[in-house]
């Protein structure tokens, strides 16, 4: 009956907590329960909230608002999405990205079988940030990056200006092909997320356990926020639990 309710439709997730724990842990329990009874989910379909708001602190700083008026603004952009914008279709595009040979790479053979099972439903756009094609985000003045973002460019252009961000926004479902490269995204990904955010880079500021680092994200809208970089195999079995305490407190 449970499986019956949800078959065709379609869920966007608010999720609040007063101790601020478990709330990305809860969400993707109840994506994976929904999902598999036949419910779609918008992208970025999670909005979570901790008691204080404070996971807000960035938003309500570029927003020129207070931390109630960041979260109100995030809900209803979350609402907008699910009831204006979100709209399935027949022959929906799929955005690859990789940084890796056909000829060469095991991710890539890979890949071509995921593709075969997936049909002819989609449109697959795929895109190659391999040998050099890409730069790292420079940091520009946020103003000047807002600039050229209003105008659906960057500064430095490129790849991700002519091919990356035309796709991104064309798209409805983004896949990022890479290799294990120490239980980490390749340096190639890795400048496609910092061009997107405008972030210049990562700043070490501690290390929580053995390989598992804290820091905070330099330049671009999200300056300043923090984050704990961990691989699957680092650690004992209480070594995630540390380091989520250890974030809650340091925010």
């Amino acid at each position: 009956m449970f499986f019956d309710e949800y078959r065709q439709t379609t869920s966007v997730f608010s999720i609040t907590t007063a101790k601020g724990s478990f709330t990305k842990s809860t969400a993707a329990e109840l994506a994976f329960t929904v999902n598999q009874a036949g419910c779609a989910l918008v992208g970025r379909p999670l909005v979570e909230a901790t008691g204080t708001l404070e996971n807000f602190r960035i938003q309500a700083q570029n927003l020129h608002t207070d931390l109630e008026g960041a979260y109100q603004a995030a809900v209803e952009d979350l609402i907008s999405r699910l009831f204006v914008d979100f709209c399935p279709k027949k022959d929906p595009e799929l955005l690859v990205l990789h940084a890796s040979s056909h000829h060469t790479s095991n991710t890539m053979a890979l890949w071509e079988k995921v593709r075969v099972q997936l049909g002819e439903g989609f449109t697959v756009t795929e895109i190659g940030l391999r040998n050099g094609t890409l730069s790292d985000c420079s940091g520009c003045p946020y103003t000047l990056c807002l600039h050229f973002g209003e105008k659906g460019g960057c500064f430095y252009g490129g790849l991700m200006q002519q091919e990356v961000y035309p796709a991104v926004r064309r798209c409805d479902g983004i896949v990022m092909l890479c290799p294990n490269y120490n239980d980490a995204l390749s340096a190639n990904l890795t400048a496609a997320i910092n061009r997107q955010m405008g972030t210049v880079g990562l700043r070490l500021l501690d290390e929580v356990v053995p390989l598992a680092g804290y820091g905070e994200l330099i330049g671009g809208e999200f300056s300043g926020m923090r984050f704990i970089s961990k691989g699957g195999m680092v650690g004992d079995e209480k070594a995630m639990a540390t380091c989520a305490r250890y974030l809650r407190e340091k925010i």
